[in-house]
């Protein structure tokens, strides 16, 4: 698999990235990513800290990365939120709370592996408002399936690799990925994806919950 999976990236020109299969908001993929590799080295002084929780996301979201922001600009339901994120996320000094946290990695493709294209669109689909995405079967439709697929795949912007088994061929490629904002859903997608890359590592190297007091 590892092999066949140099090949379909190799294919579709993605070089000096990462990659590995999870299970991620519910399905089965393997995700290709780019590591910000001074972010994660960071993490992991702090025993590799991350925040699931959407509505701390969606609060970090307004904290600049690095600069202290006064006690008094928060609610009080905020400042306690703050104050119980896990070590190595919020910096707590005398002049006020100061974001560690920042995004780990980004996200080029993710690929979702199958037998039969229509239900495969479909899983590829889930990841439309993360990243790019591609289904690779692992035989080669026939002829008009093969063109029916193309056609549904390049409609969708999903990249389509037949005869993965094989001799991968790259018969549509991912279209391009749009983010058009910055959003909590879309810094959970990423977390969610770090967290699968460390258990991997370390199973047991991991702080999701509230700061150790």
């Amino acid at each position: 698999m590892s092999e066949r999976t140099e090949t379909i990236l190799s294919a579709l020109d993605l070089t000096g990235v990462e990659y590995a299969t999870m299970n991620v908001r519910g399905t089965d993929a393997t995700i290709v990513y780019t590591p910000d590799r001074a972010e994660i080295e960071r993490r992991r002084e702090h025993g590799n800290p991350s925040v699931l929780r959407l509505d701390w996301l969606n609060l970090l979201m307004d904290l600049p990365v690095g600069h202290p922001v006064p006690f008094s600009s928060f609610q009080p339901a905020e400042h306690r939120a703050l104050d119980r994120m896990p070590l190595g996320t919020v910096d707590i000094t005398q002049a006020g709370f100061v974001r560690q946290l920042t995004h780990p990695l980004r996200v080029e493709l993710a690929i979702v592996r199958g037998h039969q294209w229509k239900p495969g669109l479909v899983r590829a689909s889930r990841f439309a408002s993360y990243c790019r995405r591609a289904l690779v079967l692992a035989g080669k439709p026939k002829p008009a399936a093969l063109q029916q697929a193309a056609i549904e795949a390049d409609v969708y912007g999903i990249g389509l690799i037949v005869n993965a088994a094989h001799d991968p061929q790259v018969v549509v490629r991912p279209g391009n990925f749009e983010k058009y904002r910055h959003t909590p859903a879309g810094w959970k997608f990423l977390e969610e994806v770090y967290l699968n890359t460390v258990r991997a590592e370390n199973p047991a190297a991991l702080r999701t919950g509230e700061r150790h007091r």
